[in-house]
């Protein structure tokens, strides 16, 4: 199974602040390519969420993908580092997080047609992307993303079983069919 892995900030609010010292502005920055290192320590504060307590992965605003304690970068390191890249470092109540970045786009893993829910004369629109059943094997341990859709971060049921058993919070799955 594959999975479109959002973060929760309903559940677990997000992280703000720490932009001064970006390179680049992240907002206007094409997430296709790898940001730029961060030389400088970031220092974040955090708007709490529903739950009121602290999650291993943030969502901030203009640090894309996820931001990460110790615990959970350890964790997503050892499962996917093929598949992540660190690009800043920073602080929160002293607590040091990294932020990582996506970078593994993978192709012909959609079938289009089945996933297709609306077809106009000059443009067609998508729904959940339709996985070829093809692939299972090949997505089981990896975190992704897929041209169609380049904003969503999938990933692969190993990954999502890790994660759930290692009880790092923050993260939300949605699992997505099977063409």
């Amino acid at each position: 199974m594959v999975f479109l892995v959002e973060l929760d900030v309903d559940e677990y609010g997000m992280l703000f602040g720490g932009t001064d010292a970006l390179p680049l502005d992240s907002v206007e920055h094409d997430w296709n390519m790898p940001y730029p290192q961060v030389g400088a320590e970031l220092t974040f504060e955090w708007e709490e969420g529903d739950a009121g307590r602290v999650p291993n992965v943030f969502s901030h605003g203009e640090l894309l993908d996820w931001v990460c304690d110790d615990r959970s970068l350890l964790l997503l390191e050892q499962i996917g580092k093929a598949d992540l890249r660190d690009y800043a470092t920073g602080t929160f109540r002293s607590n040091r997080l990294t932020a990582v970045q996506v970078t593994t786009v993978l192709e012909d893993l959609v079938d289009r047609e089945k996933s297709i829910i609306d077809k106009f004369p000059t443009y067609e629109i998508m729904r959940f992307p339709a996985f070829r059943r093809a692939a299972a094997d090949r997505l089981r341990n990896r975190i992704f993303r897929i041209p169609e859709m380049y904003p969503d971060v999938f990933l692969g049921e190993d990954v999502r079983i890790a994660i759930e058993a290692a009880g790092i919070t923050g993260l939300r799955f949605a699992a997505v069919d099977w063409a």
